[in-house]
């Protein structure tokens, strides 16, 4: 995985409030795409895998409803 990808992936977890070091993505977040990205990415990020729990624990219910 590269560091591009990566740093996408971070973006869009810093739009939905996250604290990475980069800037928030511009586009609206596809939270099913974010989250099927976060595990391909997990081998090269474990934070990834960490945040995208947490933020599932908090907000997840609120997406299911959505949905």
């Amino acid at each position: 995985m590269s560091k591009n990808s990566i740093n996408h992936v971070a973006s869009q977890w810093t739009r939905l409030g996250a604290m990475f070091n980069v800037s928030a993505s511009r586009q609206a977040v596809d939270v099913e795409r974010l989250l099927l990205d976060t595990v391909r990415h997990a081998a090269a990020n474990s934070r990834l895998v960490i945040l995208a729990v947490t933020w599932l624990s908090k907000y997840g219910e609120y997406v299911a409803s959505i949905g």
